[in-house]
């Protein structure tokens, strides 16, 4: 059953960076952590990680990353690159850095061109991560160790650092239009909502969105011929978790797999809830940011920062 959702001029804040190439089209090659794993992780685990059931074929998710629901299915990191269709080779887990285990985000772009990975003109790059930098550092609260506004922004403006790094280093190797994602409130997420972290993970995902759009901006001022999207999913989320109801939501606080009813019921049934797990969507979630890149993707072009007014209208299944 599909419910038919009218976003009238989202008002989201998403900024493009466009130099008037259209973006029509070209593949998909993606970068990142769970948020676009579509089961890298779960390869390389020998199929632990996440578990699946109660997640779905090795996704951090009950169903399609945003990104498979724009592209189908890609070249992922353990199969032979190819020059056409999709590549992602996202991982769940994935810092921004050039962590080895799993491959942060530098690490997969670094592995991705010494497999002879290329750029075409047309081709986009997406770009996703920074939470797991902040739960990294949350998490030392819960061992003993002490968090402190400070301590937090440093990590989040460390993390919007490497996504600079990472665009830069894309582009350095010919690529040439960029989606660019933002972090929701983590603090607005079951996993922290109405918890001690709370404060901590809201400071946090501000001050690295806060970084990032200043990181993308010195990006597009040193290479005026970028494409580069910023899509504010931070916004998305606010109005999802403030206002479930009206994006087709019954339940934007709890997570599915700590709800018995939730986890053992159809993926139908469970996509009432806007939150999979603790921290990731339902694939229902995921099909908002699906949407929310394509219409940005369809909007046109215009030149320098711009925030276009974009009425997009979509199915949610």
């Amino acid at each position: 059953m599909k419910k038919q959702l009218r976003i009238a001029a989202f008002g989201l804040g998403l900024t493009m960076l466009m130099a008037g190439t259209a973006l029509a089209q070209g593949r998909f090659i993606t970068f990142g952590d769970s948020l676009s794993d579509p089961g890298n992780l779960y390869a390389v685990t020998g199929g632990t990680k996440p578990p699946s059931p109660p997640y779905w074929n090795g996704h951090f998710s009950n169903g399609l990353t945003w990104i498979e629901q724009i592209t189908g299915t890609p070249i992922n990191f353990v199969s032979p690159l190819s020059a056409t269709g999709p590549v992602n080779y996202a991982f769940g887990g994935a810092l921004t850095d050039a962590s080895a285990s799993p491959p942060g985000v530098l690490t997969q772009i670094g592995a991705y061109l010494q497999r002879g990975g290329t750029f075409k003109a047309q081709d986009k790059v997406t770009l996703w991560g920074g939470a797991n930098n902040l739960f990294q550092e949350l998490e030392r609260a819960q061992t003993g160790g002490t968090v402190t506004p400070a301590t937090i922004t440093a990590v989040a403006t460390a993390a919007a650092a490497d996504i600079g790094t990472a665009a830069r280093t894309a582009a350095a190797a010919g690529a040439r239009n960029f989606v660019v994602l933002n972090l929701p409130d983590l603090g607005m997420t079951p996993a922290f909502l109405n918890t001690t972290g709370q404060s901590g993970a809201t400071l946090g995902s501000l001050a690295f969105n806060n970084a990032l759009a200043a990181q993308l901006a010195a990006v597009k001022a040193a290479n005026p011929g970028l494409n580069i999207i910023m899509v504010d999913a931070g916004a998305l989320f606010s109005q999802v978790t403030a206002q479930p109801q009206a994006f087709g939501f019954s339940n934007a606080s709890l997570a599915c797999v700590n709800t018995p009813s939730c986890v053992s019921a159809s993926t139908a049934a469970q996509n009432a809830y806007a939150f999979f797990d603790g921290v990731h969507p339902t694939t229902a979630g995921h099909a908002l940011v699906a949407a929310m890149v394509q219409a940005y993707l369809n909007a046109g072009t215009s030149a320098g920062w711009a925030t276009p007014m974009v009425d997009a209208q979509w199915a949610q299944r």
